[in-house]
């Protein structure tokens, strides 16, 4: 009986870590985007049970990045899997209104990614070769462009943003040509739209970065 017991924790401890892990995004992404560390996901596509056990494991976390170069990618990796998701990505193609917050909710979305789709295997490839270039090259462009030491200032800020907009700009260049049929006119298509998102939402990883200097 112990044993069966023992056996029953030991599979539900990959459960439990998955769990933590979705709950740590959640709770950073509601201290960023919502007064009071409340997280609301349209259709309730994400609940969280914010536990004291997960406060501590978000505390430690941020403790241990240093760096700008860091939390730009920290952030770039949260707003990737939180909105590249199939959920939030479905969601926001089909049940969002046409109007400027539709459209910004809909920009969320372009780093989408997928283990499973309807599309074809090298366009299911690119797309999630792009979500991973956009977090790469946001560390990359981020160590370029912002010095390390940077404190507060307006520079930081816009330093961070404009980061985040050549990064996406990047990524969707060089993914774009993974695609079956790909033309440097479909690359360039991809490229604008990488810059148009990191221009509509990359003022949300400049203002982690901002909050995480001194």
């Amino acid at each position: 009986m112990a044993t069966a017991r023992h056996r029953l924790a030991r599979l539900n401890q990959p459960v439990r870590s998955v769990t933590d892990s979705w709950r740590t995004i959640g709770l950073v992404l509601a201290v960023i985007l919502a007064p009071g560390g409340v997280a609301i996901y349209p259709r309730g596509l994400l609940c969280l049970g914010v536990t004291p056990h997960t406060v501590r494991m978000t505390t430690t976390a941020a403790g241990r990045v240093r760096t700008v170069t860091g939390t730009a990618v920290l952030a770039a990796l949260i707003l990737v899997a939180a909105f590249g998701n199939p959920a939030y990505t479905d969601w926001a193609k089909n049940d969002t209104s046409n109007d400027a917050w539709g459209f910004f909710l809909k920009q969320l979305a372009w780093p989408t990614w997928s283990f499973s789709s309807d599309d074809s295997v090298r366009t299911i490839l690119a797309n999630d070769i792009k979500a991973i270039l956009l977090i790469v090259l946001t560390g990359v462009f981020v160590s370029l462009m912002v010095a390390a030491a940077s404190s507060r200032s307006a520079r930081l800020f816009f330093s961070s943003w404009g980061a985040y907009v050549f990064a996406a700009a990047s990524a969707g260049l060089l993914a774009a040509f993974i695609q079956v049929d790909t033309s440097l006119r479909g690359a360039f298509n991809w490229a604008a739209g990488g810059g148009i998102y990191g221009l509509f939402v990359g003022w949300a990883l400049a203002v982690v970065v901002f909050a995480s200097r001194k």
